[in-house]
């Protein structure tokens, strides 16, 4: 492999670690937003502060657990 092939190749495995990290982490946000819902003891407004997720997003998770 050449060096130019090399600088490619070892870009888009940067790239494709960034995004699973990325994924992850979301996934785990998800997670605890869900898990500080089951407890009922926090606000909505405390989770979204809590997690860094917008308000909506924390109502759409309470929702989708609810129709569950």
């Amino acid at each position: 492999m050449d060096n130019f092939s090399k600088q490619i190749y070892d870009a888009g495995i940067n790239d494709g670690r960034k995004e699973g990290k990325a994924e992850g982490k979301a996934q785990e946000k998800f997670a605890t937003v869900k898990r500080m819902l089951k407890r009922g003891k926090t606000s909505l407004t405390d989770i979204a502060e809590d997690t860094d997720l917008p308000l909506d997003t924390i109502k759409k998770i309470q929702a989708e657990m609810q129709a569950v």
